[in-house]
């Protein structure tokens, strides 16, 4: 299997400018044989601990994903800031969620478990709960 690690100069907090630099990159490493496109941790809103900056699971950040998977038959992955589903959050913490989106249309998720304590992500993220 060939992979692609893609790295892009994130707009800070602006998933849609984001989501432009992205697909031509995307479509790129595609273009070379790629399988598996991986990018970024937070890669559609860049590593930002604003408050509210999480979005819904199966949000912009994961439709755009599973966009993209699907367009060009491949796996693609990144990681973004999620408010799960169930979660009955009051003080809305997201989760750093990895979410892998397959050209069938499936999506699988792991939450970062250990959040990076030393430049405070626990304070703004929350810890996963499984492997």
């Amino acid at each position: 299997m060939r992979i692609a690690a893609v790295q892009h100069d994130i707009v800070w907090e602006d998933r849609d400018a984001n989501f432009a630099r992205l697909a031509p990159q995307v479509a790129r490493a595609v273009g070379a044989g790629a399988e598996l496109v991986l990018l970024t941790e937070t890669f559609s809103t860049g590593f930002s601990m604003t408050p509210g900056i999480g979005e819904p699971e199966d949000g912009p950040s994961a439709r755009f994903l599973a966009g993209q998977a699907a367009e060009h038959g491949v796996w693609v992955g990144g990681s973004c800031p999620e408010i799960a589903a169930d979660a009955g959050q009051e003080d809305g913490l997201p989760y750093n969620s990895f979410v892998l989106a397959g050209p069938d249309g499936s999506t699988h998720r792991y939450r970062k478990l250990h959040p990076f304590t030393h430049a405070g992500e626990h304070e703004r993220f929350r810890a996963g709960e499984g492997r």
